[in-house]
């Protein structure tokens, strides 16, 4: 976890709590961080690239606050570089509405935020460390209520579709494209 969020998950009690934490673990959910390029991008001709790649690069991004936007920046600034956000967005639609427009690029969760639709290329990074994972953490009693479980359940059977359908769409894409 985070620093400080530990706490605050230690004094607030919960019955589930849905967390995105890096890939620290085995447990949970893990989707691959992809680079969304628009087509029109020098860099979608490209196979793969490297974080390092992306130096001086504008970037298209969910705002500061989240979870995700946290673990990219964590990684840019590992790989020697600060990502420089030409937008930050509230939400997934408005990140790949500016991506395929040409604004910039971003980095795209493989598997939760769907298929990134027309206009717009999804690379693979060539680094371990670009990867999330979801966690369904339980209260430290481990004493969960009926509907909790029933939202955990369905949960993970609605990951586990939702990524068996995106890698089709992963591999489909590299085949059509010939890439």
């Amino acid at each position: 976890l985070s620093r400080g969020l530990g706490d605050v998950y230690k004094r607030q009690p919960y019955d589930l709590l849905v967390d995105s934490d890096g890939m620290n673990g085995d447990d949970g959910f893990h989707e691959r961080i992809l680079l969304a390029v628009p087509q029109s991008s020098p860099l979608a001709a490209r196979t793969s690239l490297r974080l390092n790649d992306l130096r001086g690069q504008e970037f298209i991004s969910v705002m500061g606050n989240r979870r995700f936007r946290e673990q990219c920046s964590q990684l840019c600034q590992q790989s020697g570089f600060m990502p420089q956000y030409a937008y930050e967005c509230t939400g997934p639609s408005t990140v790949r509405n500016l991506i395929s427009l040409g604004c910039g690029v971003g980095f795209w969760p493989e598997y939760t935020w769907g298929a990134p639709g027309e206009g717009i290329r999804l690379l693979p990074i060539d680094d371990a460390r670009c990867v999330r994972r979801i966690v369904l953490r339980c209260d430290a009693s481990g004493d969960i209520r009926p509907l909790a479980e029933e939202f955990r359940a369905a949960l993970q059977d609605e990951l586990q579709l939702l990524a068996s359908k995106t890698v089709s769409y992963t591999h489909l894409r590299a085949h059509e494209t010939g890439r």
